[in-house]
């Protein structure tokens, strides 16, 4: 899941964690940035990427999540890896794209708390925007594109569960599909964020290619598009991809 298990948790520069030795795309995120790969190399086959993620630290600069399972130690790490990136691509001369995803949740749902650079634990809906915004300025300050992939759309069950049911009873994968305005109802804060966010960068959203009117299908034919509530399955990620040319959704940013 992403380019290799190695390319998880720890900022790495692991050759099994890029496709070339001068990578245009750097795909930086959390695990919603780390399922983008596969989609990113099977829309062009000669993609040069490289992966740097980290599961659940989503690509804003010092600010990180915290709670009981998260704690102030784990949110200092995640300062630190993202720091480590922007670092790295100062002196990156290849990079021209930088895709960042995350489900932005986990920054900015009610109730959510965040750890600043300082140590302060805030509510992550009065700083995730301006932090975010702060994040992409420093991308374009370096010369590169940043392009922002949103979360998948989500029912709120796990997809990945209901789609290996349906094959086990030999039934359609359309048993899992959901409607696209009851997930749009249910993420209406990030979508609102990344609304905002569009104003900055471009945004690239997956539900355009994954509810073709008005339905979001869980799998299509043969294909699991999602491996549970919300991650896309490798062949899931290839699938969109391919469908939506991702490479090139990318590539087009200025």
């Amino acid at each position: 899941f992403g380019l290799n298990e190695v390319c998880e948790g720890d900022f790495t520069l692991s050759p099994m964690c890029r496709t070339s030795d001068a990578p245009e795309i750097l795909l930086w995120g959390d695990s919603y940035a780390m399922h983008l790969a596969q989609g990113i190399s099977a829309s062009n086959k000669n993609a040069r990427l490289i992966q740097m993620t980290m599961s659940v630290c989503g690509p804003f600069l010092g600010v990180a999540p915290t709670n009981e399972k998260y704690p102030a130690r784990w949110a200092s790490k995640c300062i630190q890896f993202n720091d480590k990136v922007i670092d790295w691509l100062r002196s990156n001369k290849s990079v021209k794209y930088v895709v960042l995803s995350s489900p932005f949740r986990t920054y900015m749902a009610d109730g959510i708390k965040v750890m600043l650079r300082n140590g302060e634990v805030v509510a992550g809906a009065s700083v995730a925007l301006p932090h975010f915004r702060e994040t992409l300025r420093r991308l374009r300050e370096l010369g590169v594109t940043p392009v922002v992939v949103s979360t998948t759309p989500q029912s709120g069950e796990d997809l990945g569960r209901c789609l290996a049911k349906m094959v086990f009873l030999n039934l359609t994968p359309e048993g899992c599909s959901f409607d696209r305005a009851f997930a749009d109802a249910r993420q209406k804060s990030v979508l609102d964020f990344l609304r905002e966010v569009e104003r900055d960068a471009k945004v690239i959203w997956l539900a355009d290619s994954i509810c073709p009117k008005g339905q979001c299908n869980a799998g299509v034919g043969n294909v699991m598009v999602y491996r549970d509530s919300g991650h896309l399955s490798r062949e899931g990620s290839a699938f969109v991809g391919r469908q939506m040319n991702l490479y090139q959704a990318i590539a087009s940013a200025r």
